[in-house]
């Protein structure tokens, strides 16, 4: 892994992604973006991010839980760590944590929009920290 940290955003919201982009790379960080689950499967293979942060709702209302199934079933992918950023209970009241349902979503961390850019920068830190302790 290089210095530069590259993250992969995904999220349906326009607005959402270049706010966020912008944020992370004024903190160093080289971002790619997608707006679907099948953009995003695509950019995992060309552009080898180093964490993946997606919206759960994309294409689909399940297109984030499949995008990270797929990345973390794939031997050439499965270490990239995944946190699933996410405005389902503010919308539905569906809730879901990390300690619960964790362990069928296969991400590595869950936070619940909105979500402060410097929190968002603190957890992208501390799963990219407890990846490089697994390797």
């Amino acid at each position: 892994m290089t210095d530069t940290i590259k993250v992969l955003l995904v999220d349906r919201d326009p607005g959402f992604l270049k706010q966020t982009a912008e944020f992370l790379q004024s903190q160093g960080m080289d971002v790619v973006t997608a707006r679907t689950a099948i953009d995003a499967s695509g950019m995992v293979t060309y552009d080898h991010p180093d964490v993946i942060v997606t919206e759960i709702e994309l294409e689909n209302r399940d297109s984030g839980f499949e995008l990270t199934r797929r990345v973390k079933g794939n031997a050439n992918t499965h270490h990239i760590p995944i946190l699933i950023l996410t405005g389902l209970k503010t919308r539905t009241g569906v809730e879901f944590s990390q300690e619960k349902d964790g362990y069928w979503m296969k991400a590595d961390d869950l936070a619940e929009k909105p979500l402060a850019n410097e929190e968002l920068l603190q957890k992208i830190k501390d799963i990219l920290t407890v990846n490089r302790s697994r390797e």
